[in-house]
């Protein structure tokens, strides 16, 4: 069976930005609501998928350059702007090997000035959907 190997080259796109060279990790979370679907007399709570909903959390090393990170960021969270999200395990180019997440979204946490004294300058961010989130394999 074939793996992926090492998370080393990933894509993410926000916005039309790659901001990849400033990020350090990314992870998508795709999930169902689970309500409940029991009652009196059953032994196991049960439940049934509800609607979807996923999210993407991560970090950037920050930069307050013009078309980078703080600079694409910061807007999308203070206007409440809906915006394009593309993400891939690989930076090349989409196949059934390497897909391609997408879909319309929020930034709905961003935090721009993070990290220990001594150490890089970090950015965590969460993304909510604002569409379907699509797995393109070509």
């Amino acid at each position: 069976m074939a793996r992926f190997g090492c998370f080393k080259n990933g894509f993410i796109e926000i916005n039309g930005v790659n901001l990849s060279d400033h990020c350090t990790e990314f992870s998508i979370e795709d999930t169902a609501e689970e309500l409940p679907d029991h009652a009196h007399g059953d032994d196991v709570a049960q439940i049934t998928p509800g609607l979807f909903n996923w999210r993407v959390t991560g970090k950037f090393l920050q930069d307050f350059a013009a078309g980078s990170v703080d600079a694409t960021l910061y807007p999308l969270k203070n206007n409440r702007t809906k915006f394009a999200i593309r993400m891939r395990p690989d930076a090349g180019v989409v196949s059934p090997t390497n897909p391609m997440y997408s879909g319309m979204a929020y930034l709905t946490r961003y935090a721009p000035l993070q990290g220990p004294h001594g150490q890089n300058l970090m950015s965590d961010f969460t993304i909510g959907p604002a569409s379907a989130l699509a797995r393109l394999t070509t």
